[in-house]
């Protein structure tokens, strides 16, 4: 039985790729690792799987496409959230183990070895269901980059430029997410791209972007035109404590203000005809007031723009809500990197297999980030479309050990669904249960599928399952 739909035939075409790849990705979800040696039944099965990511006939596009169609084929609802955002894997540590010229080039500081990861989250906007990633780009840059003229990095086509991935990224996931109605594309300041405005807004699709310049807008700039306008509303909101960014735990009030406003086409587009001279969008100022502030800390304070009709506070504080649910994909990366999977600790050699292993890890990181957002909100999300069978009986089973008596310790959660499952594997991830608690984060799930899989192949084995 397998833990994921994902099945990689159809874009290998060889039984026998097919049913390593599914078995290798099954195992870094089992294991949560991507240790090759260490998910490995024996050696024999690692020298199978170091083969397999080696093999030119198990491409990198192969991979991303099996995870793909699986998103696609979940994916189904009035409107999805679709979360962008970049990591870079680093192995510069690594550089002396790692073949030369092998796939890899430097990352954001132009010296590191590592490439570059930027998937498109797909998520429901109601009920927090998480469906999968809807694109999933990789690149490298050449290590002379640096060395380039100063300036002509303006004059190019956006076509050319890395900044092109935010653009491709949306028309892509527009013809694999068919059967999602309506889009909204969520990205950080990186994002603000006049081409982005112009070239991907439809019927179907939206974009809610945080602003990053102060732009000129045919109403003056844009930051001072909208500070003046008058405040729409306030409201409170819940903000987490986190120690390492030195943020402390409050109810910050939120100041909004509302304008629509025309941005003009920047200087180095002025004579291409292909994009107009302006494009109307509306923005959003989220402001903290002063009361909330904690002494030494900065101000809650984003600057919105979007395609959305925004023409009172109820929407825009909606709106806000949608950004908001950006944060999901940097907790993915946590997963993916450092506090999870680890992957900048591949054992591997070559650099065109290192890129392979982060996509597969990339898509077996997912289930982490279903759970979490399972335990958040009212979640819909079928316990089929992350658990087989086998492993929701293992869940009844494990539920009447962790049903305590005291009611505050109750798993509350109806049998069967995604939030009773959650429940379960943050008290395996070591959170207590108590709703006066801080809520299970997406380590404590992490650590809670580690020990889940250990205890299940158990199981397996006293009730004489395969």
């Amino acid at each position: 039985m397998k833990h994921s739909s994902i099945n990689f035939f159809s874009q290998f075409s060889n039984y026998k790729l097919e049913r390593r790849s599914n078995s290798f990705f099954n195992s870094i979800v089992e294991k949560l690792s991507v240790s090759v040696h260490w998910i490995s039944k024996n050696w024999t099965d690692a020298i199978g799987n170091y083969r397999m990511l080696d093999n030119e006939k198990v491409t990198l596009q192969g991979i991303k496409q099996g995870i793909i169609d699986d998103c696609a084929r979940v994916a189904e609802c009035p409107h999805v959230l679709l979360m962008q955002d970049t990591t870079q894997p680093n192995y510069e540590r690594h550089r002396g183990r790692i073949l030369p010229k092998s796939g890899l080039g430097v990352i954001g500081d132009n010296k590191s070895l590592g490439y570059f990861l930027h998937p498109t989250l797909v998520m429901n906007s109601e009920s927090g269901d998480v469906y999968g990633f809807s694109d999933i780009i990789t690149w490298t840059r050449e290590e002379d980059r640096a060395s380039k003229k100063k300036g002509k990095h303006r004059s190019e086509a956006i076509e050319d430029k890395e900044s092109y991935r935010w653009i491709e990224s949306i028309m892509r996931s527009k013809q694999v997410l068919v059967n999602c109605e309506l889009l909204t594309c969520i990205a950080d300041r990186e994002s603000d791209i006049y081409e982005l405005f112009t070239t991907v807004p439809d019927q179907r699709t939206n974009l809610l972007i945080r602003s990053r310049d102060n732009r000129r807008i045919k109403e003056g700039k844009l930051f001072e035109y909208l500070s003046s306008q008058p405040v729409s509303g306030t409201y409170e909101i819940e903000v987490r404590g986190d120690v390492r960014k030195n943020r402390k735990k409050r109810k910050a009030k939120i100041e909004v203000k509302i304008a629509k406003v025309n941005l003009i086409k920047p200087k180095p587009l002025k004579y291409n005809k292909k994009y107009p001279d302006f494009v109307e969008v509306f923005a959003i100022e989220a402001k903290e007031l002063d009361i909330t502030i904690p002494k030494g800390e900065k101000p809650i304070h984003w600057r919105l723009l979007t395609t959305h009709q925004i023409s009172c506070f109820k929407q825009a504080v909606l709106a806000i809500y949608w950004y908001s649910m950006r944060w999901n994909i940097e907790q993915l990366f946590r997963v993916l990197q450092n506090e999870g999977l680890n992957i900048e600790e591949s054992e591997l050699e070559k650099g065109t297999s290192i890129i392979k292993l982060g996509v597969f890890a990339l898509g077996a990181s997912l289930k982490v980030m279903q759970l979490l957002l399972a335990s958040k909100g009212e979640n819909t999300q079928p316990i089929e479309h992350v658990f087989t069978d086998y492993e929701i009986d293992f869940l009844n089973d494990l539920s009447k050990t962790y049903e305590i008596k005291t009611e505050k310790q109750k798993n509350k959660n109806k049998p069967g669904t995604m939030k009773w499952a959650a429940w379960i594997v943050a008290r395996l991830g070591g959170w207590k249960g108590y709703e006066s608690q801080h809520p299970p984060g997406p380590i404590t799930f992490f650590k809670g599928l580690y020990d889940f899989y250990i205890m299940f192949n158990g199981w397996k084995v006293a009730k004489g399952l395969p």
